[in-house]
């Protein structure tokens, strides 16, 4: 009994350090590319080596960490192609969460909705870009955890999609996205599925296809987007480029 005990409390830590290297990832505490100084990561964690190590481990497995024997472990730094076919892949999964969610989805979590909403209102107009980021990612977040596609919620915690998409911060500007947040909200309150179906695709297909643009541009240029990190390019889109 006591040796189970044992068992689940390491698990549990090993879970719990997990998450909160994934938020320093995510909020760019731990900057891409960055080697993560595993002394000192367990100590602001206020936990053991093992643990950390452990959930380096795991997240090396989901494409948020990479480990390089002899040298430790370095946050991923996606490049502009992986980036690109990240969002590929979220935007027909997001698709189906929200054609599933929407003529299900209950009063609770229509609330739970237009509480997010007002907290996207509240980071746009304070220009809050980082609490705009944090928004954007529990929104989307918490789309997947309300719909009731089981496999669909399985291939977002599997992948870290949303994760792995987020630590490249935001790609398109607040001024652009509000809107579409808003908009998708609306309908979903509302449960308009055709209506949230075609916001969620264009707004979607949106960031695909400025993300399709910065590979295309490369490929021309005689560049591997694949060996071009996206922080390295992110912004430089001239104002005739931009939608």
């Amino acid at each position: 009994m006591l040796t189970r005990m044992a068992k689940n409390s390491q698990t549990q830590t090993t879970e719990e350090a997990y998450r909160a290297i994934r938020r320093l990832i995510v909020e760019k505490r731990l900057a891409p590319g960055a080697r993560i100084n595993q002394i000192r990561l367990s100590e602001e964690l206020h936990s053991s080596r093992t643990p950390v190590s452990k959930a380096l481990h795991l997240l090396a497995a989901h494409d948020l960490v990479r480990h390089v024997p002899n040298s430790g472990f370095f946050v991923t730094d996606l490049s502009v192609k992986e980036l690109y076919e990240l969002f590929t892949l979220r935007e027909s999964l997001e698709t189906v969460v929200v054609r599933d969610l929407a003529p299900s989805i209950s009063d609770r979590q229509i609330e739970t909705l237009q509480e997010v909403a007002r907290g996207f209102e509240e980071a746009a107009t304070a220009d809050d870009e980082a609490g705009y980021r944090l928004c954007d990612e529990e929104f989307h977040a918490m789309l997947v955890r309300m719909c009731p596609n089981r496999l669909v919620k399985r291939m977002f915690e599997e992948f870290e999609i949303h994760s792995r998409c987020f630590t490249a911060g935001l790609i398109r500007a607040p001024g652009e996205t509000l809107s579409e947040h808003l908009d998708l909200i609306s309908a979903l309150t509302n449960r308009e599925v055709d209506r949230a179906c075609l916001i969620i695709g264009e707004h979607m297909a949106r960031t695909r296809e400025y993300m399709a643009d910065l590979v295309g541009r490369l490929d021309r240029l005689g560049v591997d987007p694949m060996t071009v990190r996206f922080r390295d390019v992110d912004g430089t889109r001239s104002e005739e480029e931009a939608p």
